[in-house]
């Protein structure tokens, strides 16, 4: 049984939106913001495809580089990938790029467990995390009740604060990208 504590006020969405590590809507213009961040983050256009082994399986990356890695929603949401393998691909990547999230279903119950799983991991490791999306992310979940509802929520309110200013500041590659020239 869960318990649930509401605060009226969300304080991850008081911190300042920084506006560039989220592109919505889809589009030409959110995969040009995303391309030029992976050049900023990687030091070139395009990564290389990778696997990590994980618990004797492989785990396919579609683009990485040092410390980058880039995937699209189907490649890290909608396979049968863990909370495990997240976790351990962020021992090898902390900047991460997801392209084309769309918004999921009430019945695509597997893509929203996964999505959130993966927003837990990279919060909790304290990733860098850029994407694109169909909508801001109160509204990439259709699901009004269950669990992946009330779960999707906290995920939603972690995304938010995952784009702001001091968020991005305090991970690993932070640094460097708001040193850097970069300007979506």
């Amino acid at each position: 049984r869960r318990v649930l504590f509401r605060s009226p006020k969300d304080f991850r969405t008081e911190k300042g939106r920084v506006g560039d590590v989220y592109f919505t809507p889809l589009g030409a213009t959110a995969t040009t913001a995303l391309d030029h961040l992976f050049l900023t983050l990687a030091g070139v256009a395009r990564g290389a495809p990778a696997t990590i082994e994980v618990k004797r399986r492989a785990v396919f990356i579609p683009q990485a580089m040092g410390r980058v890695v880039r995937f699209s929603f189907n490649d890290i949401c909608a396979q049968p990938l863990s909370a495990s393998d997240y976790l351990a691909l962020t021992q090898h990547y902390d900047s991460w790029l997801v392209d084309n999230i769309p918004v999921v279903a009430a019945d695509q119950r597997n893509e929203a467990r996964r999505l959130i799983m993966l927003i837990d991991v990279l919060y909790e490791a304290q990733v860098l995390l850029a994407i694109s999306a169909a909508a801001e992310p109160e509204a990439l979940y259709k699901a009004r009740d269950g669990a992946e509802a009330h779960d999707f929520a906290r995920a939603a309110s972690r995304l938010t604060e995952m784009r702001t200013r001091g968020w991005v500041e305090n991970t690993a590659a932070g640094a460097k990208l708001m040193a850097s020239t970069y300007n979506p």
